[in-house]
C-alpha cells in the first residue's frame, strides 16, 4: 500500500454579479485580477461551452502546492492593502474568498485559525469551501 497523497489547494477571492465589465471591478477593489473572464466567452477546453456567468478572481500568488493556512495569509496580506476597495466591493457586487481543494488523503482537514476568522470579518468576507476528493492509485490497497 502507497501511504503517499497529494493535496492541491485553490486560495481566491473571487467577484460575481458585476455585469460583463471585469474592469469595474478592478477600479474599486484597486488590484488586477489573477483571472476574469465574462459571461458568454468560450470555456477552455470545451469548442461548443460558453461560460454561464461572469468572474473576477485574485489567486493568493502562491503554488497549489502550498498550505492551504500559507495561501490564506498570503491573499489576506494582499487584500489588507486594499481593504477600503474590499469592503466597498462587497457593497456593489457578490464577493468571497473561495478555496478548492483537490486531494487524495482519506480524511483532510483545515483549520481556520482565530486570526484568520478575524482578518475575513474584518474585510467582511465570507469563506467558502468546495472539497473534491480524488481517487488515484494510492487509494488503492
Amino acid at each position: 500500500m502507497d501511504d503517499s497523497h497529494t493535496t492541491e489547494s485553490h486560495v481566491d477571492l473571487v467577484v460575481f454579479e458585476f455585469g460583463d465589465d471585469p474592469t469595474a471591478v478592478s477600479q474599486v477593489i484597486g488590484v488586477q485580477p489573477t483571472q476574469a473572464w465574462i459571461r458568454g466567452e468560450p470555456m477552455p477546453g470545451h469548442p461548443t461551452a460558453t461560460r454561464t456567468f461572469s468572474t473576477w478572481r485574485l489567486h493568493s500568488g502562491l503554488p497549489t502546492s502550498a498550505a492551504f493556512e500559507d495561501q490564506i495569509t498570503a491573499l489576506l496580506d494582499k487584500l489588507e492593502s486594499v481593504a477600503g476597495g474590499v469592503r466597498d466591493a462587497v457593497q456593489r457586487f457578490q464577493v468571497g474568498v473561495q478555496v478548492a481543494v483537490y486531494t487524495t488523503e482519506p480524511n483532510p482537514g483545515f483549520n481556520v485559525a482565530s486570526q484568520v476568522a478575524r482578518r475575513l470579518s474584518a474585510l467582511e468576507l465570507d469563506l467558502d469551501f468546495d472539497l473534491y476528493p480524488r481517487c488515484g492509485e494510492s487509494d488503492v490497497e
